[in-house]
């Protein structure tokens, strides 16, 4: 089976701790939202950008940097938590999408080559296929879509973590560099 693949970015963070949306942010002159989006056009994979507020994803969509197959949608609750953007960018998720690769925009240094061991790895086998670097696993993340179909269905609280630590799905652990553990959290996490 050839798995059809969507990439869901969530984007929606309102980034106080970091001093404003990480997904606008800059590193040596390109924006997060470029970086990403190179590794998406670089391996052809349409996705679903999700953002806080309009004005934002026109900031995003007006650069032309976007894959042809590029959406966005709008995180309905401004300030929450990342499964409310899942939940938000699982409606817009294609129809005949079979795995969805979950990228937080607080990662945007990982490679088009750990991208493409994680979406080529063996999981077939598993629930979903996790990046790891040295013990610490990262992102993206790729899932069987209905592992995300069933999380936004049933969760109520505990979000995507709470969820998958009370259900016994297989993960697939996949080794790669460390650019998938590193989580942008503060402009000083830019400095590393």
């Amino acid at each position: 089976m050839n798995p059809r693949i969507c990439a869901l970015i969530t984007a929606a963070g309102q980034g106080k701790r970091f001093g404003g949306p990480k997904v606008t942010a800059v590193h040596e002159g390109i924006p997060f939202h470029t970086m990403i989006s190179a590794v998406l056009k670089g391996l052809d994979l349409p996705s679903v950008w999700v953002f806080s507020s309009i004005e934002t994803a026109n900031i995003v969509f007006s650069t032309h940097n976007m894959h042809r197959d590029a959406v966005y949608t709008l995180n309905p609750i401004p300030g929450s938590d990342m499964f409310s953007s899942i939940i938000a960018g699982m409606s817009m998720v294609p129809w005949n999408t079979t795995h969805v690769l979950l990228w937080p925009v607080d990662f945007p240094f990982v490679s088009i080559g750990d991208v493409t061991t994680v979406i080529t790895s063996p999981f077939e086998d598993f629930d979903f296929a996790a990046p790891i670097s040295g013990n610490r696993h990262g992102h993206p993340v790729l899932f069987h879509r209905r592992i995300l179909t069933r999380a936004v269905s049933t969760v109520q609280t505990d979000g995507l973590r709470g969820f998958l630590n009370s259900h016994f799905y297989r993960r697939l652990s996949v080794p790669t560099a460390d650019s998938v553990t590193r989580n942008i959290n503060f402009s000083k996490d830019l400095k590393l």
